[in-house]
């Protein structure tokens, strides 16, 4: 894919759609309680990119939370369609110093199922049942 081909993406009501361009920056797998916590499941799959790569194209309804409880110990805003409950954008702290690089849950952009994650954090507190990545496997 070329670093300039456009990428559509929604919630689950379709309320919340915005265009990526571009691959992502990294692609990481979250094992962090936290994260476990906003997907009610195993870990979080998020691709980060650049916010200037990211446009909204409907915005509706969108609501937010601080979590300040991380286990990096930086404040994100996590951001979530308040009518389907689609966990939308993880950013840093408006209050803290801007990286300028978003996450968005994979599962949220169309045609994502081709990219493979490139990194793993917070492996300690992965479930027992979660396999190891291919990224983690000796050559």
């Amino acid at each position: 894919m070329s670093a300039t081909q456009t990428r559509t993406g929604s919630c689950l009501c379709e309320a919340n759609k915005f265009t990526v361009k571009g691959d992502p920056m990294l692609f990481v797998v979250c094992h962090c309680t936290n994260c476990k916590r906003q997907t009610g499941t195993a870990f979080m799959s998020n691709a980060l990119f650049k916010e200037e790569n990211i446009d909204f194209t409907s915005s509706q309804n969108l609501g937010q939370y601080s979590d300040s409880k991380t286990q990096s110990g930086s404040t994100i805003v996590r951001q979530f369609c308040n009518t389907c409950g689609s966990s939308m954008f993880i950013r840093p702290d408006q209050g803290k110093k801007l990286t300028g690089v978003w996450a968005i849950p994979v599962g949220l952009i169309d045609g994502s199922d081709t990219w493979t994650p490139t990194k793993e954090v917070f492996v300690e507190k992965k479930c027992s049942f979660v396999k190891e990545l291919a990224i983690n496997s000796p050559q």
